[in-house]
């Protein structure tokens, strides 16, 4: 994903700044799944130097421990990233996220062509997802119907008394 410079307050009021320069990225809304667990990854495009996620509550002790500098940090407002890098890796313009979105089809990617990096968006033919939210209902309740259809065969303890009423009225 390309990163894109703004000022840490990224107001839309330009006079509004902070004085601190941070990259951010806009990203496809997110499945919803409880702590954010749609983010599977934010990191390095070598798809394994991770970044840590900040939280606004502990933000200010992170950066206090003993290896809180030590690592490049994001967090998450809405639908954007917004990415604080160590000085050394304040140069990088691309990182690598993984994660289930709602809408694959606003996905963007960059694939090697003729030596060139070009951006693709995500064709549901050519490209594989595992499932679309239009489809989520239809596939948990037919689950629910057919693979798990024993549930509703059981036999009902009338009497709440642990005891077979069918056997019992023979």
């Amino acid at each position: 994903m390309k990163l894109e410079e703004v000022d840490k307050a990224d107001d839309n009021c330009k006079e509004v700044e902070w004085g601190c320069k941070i990259k951010k990225v806009t990203i496809p809304k997110l499945v919803s799944l409880p702590m954010n667990r749609a983010l599977l990854f934010i990191g390095k495009i070598d798809k394994q130097s991770a970044f840590v996620r900040d939280h606004a509550n502990t933000h200010e002790f992170a950066h206090e421990t003993r290896f809180g500098n030590a690592f490049n940090r994001y967090y998450i407002v809405g639908n954007t990233v917004y990415v604080v890098f160590r000085k050394k890796d304040h140069d990088i313009q691309y990182i690598n996220g993984r994660g289930i979105v709602e809408d694959p089809t606003k996905l963007k990617y960059y694939k090697l062509e003729d030596n060139v990096c070009v951006e693709h968006c995500f064709d549901e033919f050519k490209d594989e997802y595992p499932l679309s939210m239009k489809l989520y209902r239809f596939v948990t309740s037919s689950i629910m119907q057919f693979e798990l259809g024993m549930t509703l065969q059981t036999v009902e303890d009338m009497l709440n008394n642990a005891q077979n009423e069918v056997q019992s009225a023979k």
